[in-house]
């Protein structure tokens, strides 16, 4: 084969892989679902770039039971700058029927498959 040939094959079976990886990476996974994307651009513009997925402000975002922090919103919070744990400290904080709930932050969110 002629080297022009190569390399266009070469790059054609890049942009093929690259296109499989987009595809199943954001939009069979969504690894950026329901992340803090406060004070984060990088992570925020990768949330836009999701099918199906937007910035928006949470309403309402459950983060402890009873006093008992619940370890899924730890997780995703934690990466917040401004979140002091789930009590008055962080700003948002309120409760109500024994939940504690923060709002007033921005968050990435992706509806499902259509």
């Amino acid at each position: 084969m002629k080297k022009e040939n190569i390399i266009i094959l070469s790059i054609l079976g890049s942009l093929f892989i690259l296109f499989v990886a987009y595809f199943f990476g954001f939009f069979l996974f969504r690894p950026f679902d329901n992340m803090v994307t406060e004070d984060r651009p990088i992570i925020k513009w990768l949330c836009e770039k999701q099918a199906n997925c937007h910035i928006f402000v949470a309403d309402m975002y459950s983060c402890s039971y009873k006093g008992e922090v619940i370890p899924r919103a730890e997780k995703m919070l934690k990466h917040w700058n401004d979140y002091r744990g789930c009590n008055e400290s962080t700003k948002g904080y309120y409760e109500d029927y024994s939940y504690g709930y923060i709002k007033g932050f921005e968050m990435c969110g992706c509806r499902g498959i259509q």
